[in-house]
């Protein structure tokens, strides 16, 4: 179990914050394929909705489409982040097991995030997989 006891003289304030990729799965307008760079689409995470969760275990990937003001806050992080790239699909980053991919923004700045357990040449095989499948990614 973990606890944090805040000292006596911190400050301390709770806020709502909105759930984004519940808000994104919900009303994202897009809906993910039943597999994805071989694995399966794991249904009992998210039974509906446009983000998908493939893989079980240790490989697992997700795919969440990212509208246009997440897309580029993201990047604008990822940035100066130690260790990024730039690929032909977007930008890439890689810490121990775990791997990102922002895809480049489509006309009206959405982008995809791919984020998982896999390599980063499983990301952009995602990536493209799904730019080539009905629009489950921008």
């Amino acid at each position: 179990m973990t606890a944090f006891a805040p000292p006596a003289s911190a400050r301390v304030r709770d806020r709502a914050v909105p759930d984004l990729v519940a808000f994104i799965s919900r009303f994202g307008g897009v809906v993910p394929p039943v597999t994805l760079v071989g694995l399966p689409r794991n249904d009992r995470l998210r039974p509906y909705g446009a983000v998908g969760v493939y893989g079980r275990g240790l490989t697992e990937v997700v795919a969440v489409p990212l509208p246009g003001g997440q897309a580029r806050e993201l990047r604008r992080r990822l940035a100066t982040a130690p260790g990024v790239s730039t690929t032909g699909l977007g930008v890439a980053l890689t810490v121990g097991p775990l791997g990102l991919l922002l895809t480049t923004a489509d006309p009206i700045g959405d982008a995809g995030l791919l984020a998982g357990t896999v390599t980063r040449a499983t990301l952009t095989a995602a990536a493209t997989e799904l730019r080539r499948s009905s629009g489950a990614l921008p």
